[in-house]
């Protein structure tokens, strides 16, 4: 029987050979997580600058692009991206933006199991990002640090200004202290359309954040809200055929479908049953 994702990518495939059309304006954000393998890596960031034009983010955001332009950012916080993706993104001059959690830096052992299991709701043992390697990342040119809450909480829940506070600004405040660098960007934790409300919006416009996204796959051009920025959340392992209809935009509608048929179970403002950690 097909599991869930292999029926996605079927469907992704198969909605790119029907119609192999694209957009002419307008540019795309890719999101990676933990990387595990340094060759894998390396053999997707070589064809995605063989194929496409790779911007900063920055340059995506202010200036847009066309159909063809990419940017790269990383979601959490992992040490797996000093040992398997930092050299390989230098030695194509790749730029990317890391998006952080403050509040997992440094942890280890069984600190780091709980903040996995409970914050980001993920099974797998991993290990988190340190002080000096954030500040590594931070130092380099092609490099920027943003912020993704303290505790990866839900920002779906309506949660009170206090929370908002120093999950959001606190985040941003530390990292900037460590860093020693302007905290501009904001990614969403867990970025779907019901873990983001209206008053998280709210508060991170009014926190000034250029720009702040989620993980809804979508183009990106100067016309859209800065809010609301899409990005493609891709698998490394996944063959580069997947991730050029994905690329192609190929994923977009049966993603709002999905979002479509799930949203009327979900409460587009949940009360929140708990502090974040």
């Amino acid at each position: 029987m097909l599991n869930t994702k292999t029926l996605r990518n079927a469907l992704i495939h198969t909605s790119y050979f029907l119609s192999r059309s694209t957009r002419s304006h307008g540019g795309r954000v890719l999101c990676f997580h933990d990387i595990g393998r340094t060759d894998l890596f390396r053999n997707k960031m070589q064809w995605l600058k063989k194929n496409y034009t790779i911007l900063s983010v920055e340059d995506l955001i202010t200036r847009g692009g066309d159909g063809n332009c990419v940017a790269v950012t990383f979601d959490d916080g992992y040490a797996g991206w000093h040992e398997h993706a930092v050299a390989v993104l230098e030695a194509l001059g790749i730029p990317a933006v890391f998006f952080i959690c403050s509040g997992l830096v440094g942890l280890e052992g069984t600190q780091a199991q709980h903040f996995m299991r409970d914050n980001m709701r993920r099974t797998r043992k991993l290990h988190f990002i340190t002080k000096p390697q954030l500040r590594t990342l931070a130092e380099h040119p092609l490099f920027q640090i943003g912020s993704h809450t303290v505790s990866h909480i839900d920002l779906g829940h309506e949660w009170d200004e206090q929370t908002l506070q120093r999950e959001i600004a606190g985040d941003r405040r530390t990292l900037e202290q460590w860093s020693g660098c302007r905290v501009k960007w904001f990614a969403y934790p867990f970025g779907t359309p019901g873990t983001i409300s209206h008053k998280a919006m709210r508060f991170i416009r009014e926190q000034g954040f250029n720009a702040a996204f989620s993980l809804i796959p979508s183009w990106w051009d100067s016309g859209r809200n800065p809010l609301m920025v899409g990005r493609d959340g891709l698998d490394i392992q996944d063959d580069t055929s997947l991730w050029r209809a994905w690329l192609n935009g190929r994923y977009d509608s049966l993603y709002a479908v999905k979002s479509f048929l799930t949203s009327p179970f979900k409460k587009s403002a949940r009360t929140p049953t708990k502090q974040p950690c």
